[in-house]
């Protein structure tokens, strides 16, 4: 991808997953990458598998709910680079149970984390980026910022607002210069399986009322959303099955209902207390 060659780029959340990913990707396609995460550990193991396969990379820790920290870090990157090419908004959590079992300091906890560090990346690299003319900012929401996804409604919520900040901002930013997209991917198998909060079930239980065939693989996703982001696209959705699912939900959103009321049903034959 001679696209990124020589290009900055700042991946939050680059310490696993879908970061990391990206941060491999591109870092083998030429780019300099700032690979930001929480887990300055996880950071850094990124940079060191960027640099020991030929690439450049920097790690460092950040929390992405500390506008201020967010800010600087976009500051002395174009200080140092006289340039900040891409922002890669990706870090994230997950919550996983019924909204009545999730307490109001886990939905603020969900709301910083997914939105406002969203936001805090956007905002400051918007403003980086008017500044000198041109970049991208590409936003991690998910397929259920599209549509709805029962027994997972505070991440909906998040990803619901991420979708909403960058369509809106991309119409925003065309004039001045700045691309902005976002990625919406289906599940796929990274770490945020390990992590994500199961509530009042039985996490495996939980995983598996998902069907195997739904489960992407990390490997591919990277080069899909890099793919998507040099074609500037505004909505990157994938695996196929997820653009299929998005399609019928717009074409009739009471079939895509029957499917949801199934996976609240199944989910709740699980709850511990039954």
């Amino acid at each position: 991808m001679d696209y990124y060659k020589d290009k900055i780029a700042i991946v939050t959340g680059g310490g696993s997953g879908i970061g990391r990913a990206l941060c491999m990707e591109l870092g083998g396609s030429g780019a300099k990458v700032v690979v930001a995460d929480i887990n300055a550990e996880g950071a850094e193991h990124t940079a060191k598998a960027v640099t020991a396969a030929g690439g450049w990379a920097r790690a460092i820790r950040l929390d992405v709910t500390k506008a201020e920290d967010v800010q600087k870090l976009i500051n002395d990157t174009a200080a140092e680079h006289g340039r900040l090419d891409f922002m890669f908004n990706n870090a994230g959590i997950a919550y996983v149970g019924e909204t009545r079992d999730i307490d109001l300091d886990q939905w603020h906890r969900i709301l910083d984390v997914n939105l406002n560090g969203e936001i805090y990346g956007s905002i400051a690299a918007y403003k980086q980026m008017i500044k000198q003319g041109f970049g991208h900012i590409v936003n991690t929401a998910s397929v259920a910022g599209l549509f709805p996804a029962p027994t997972e409604t505070a991440y909906v919520t998040t990803k619901h607002g991420v979708v909403g900040l960058s369509i809106s901002l991309r119409l925003e930013g065309a004039g001045l210069g700045v691309k902005v997209s976002v990625v919406c991917p289906g599940f796929i198998r990274t770490e945020l399986f390990d992590t994500a909060q199961v509530i009042n079930i039985d996490r495996q239980q939980a995983l598996a009322i998902i069907p195997k065939s739904m489960i992407a693989n990390v490997s591919k996703v990277a080069k899909v959303i890099l793919s998507g982001v040099e074609r500037n696209k505004a909505i990157i959705v994938f695996p196929f099955l997820y653009k299929l699912l998005w399609w019928i939900y717009r074409l009739s959103p009471s079939l895509f209902e029957s499917f949801s009321y199934k996976i609240v049903s199944d989910f709740r034959k699980l709850r511990k207390d039954n």
